[in-house]
């Protein structure tokens, strides 16, 4: 798990790092939530990025921005503590996931590529 200090920072380490999800907030100093997003979603290598959004706002024109953006969920403050680790517990859970179906799909595409790439004989009797 890697911190930031804020927006700036955080896409300084997406830039540097290998990162399978993100949770940010969307008031950061520097760089906010909102920008760092569109900037992901810019990026060829994390715009299917997993992103969680924290936010005390009730700016209803902020918040839509943010989910237009396709974010993953949105965790509120003030925090309720359990509500929040489900949140974060799921996306945890389909990081998962797509790392095994990424991985099922690579063996797949092997195993077609061999198929597909072979030349099949067959021994014919004259019996």
């Amino acid at each position: 798990m890697l911190g930031a200090i804020d927006g700036k920072d955080a896409f300084a380490k997406l830039e540097q790092y290998p990162i399978d999800g993100l949770i940010a907030d969307l008031e950061m100093p520097v760089m906010d939530g909102f920008e760092l997003l569109t900037k992901v979603r810019k990026k060829k290598e994390t715009k299917n990025l997993p992103v969680m959004i924290l936010t005390g706002s009730n700016d209803s024109n902020k918040i839509a921005k943010v989910i237009k953006h396709d974010i993953k969920d949105m965790i509120r403050k003030p925090y309720i503590v359990e509500e929040d680790l489900l949140k974060i517990d799921n996306m945890m859970n389909e990081l998962r996931y797509r790392k095994v179906i990424g991985e099922e799909r690579r063996k797949f595409e092997l195993y077609h590529d061999a198929i597909i790439n072979s030349t099949l004989y067959r021994k014919f009797s004259t019996d």
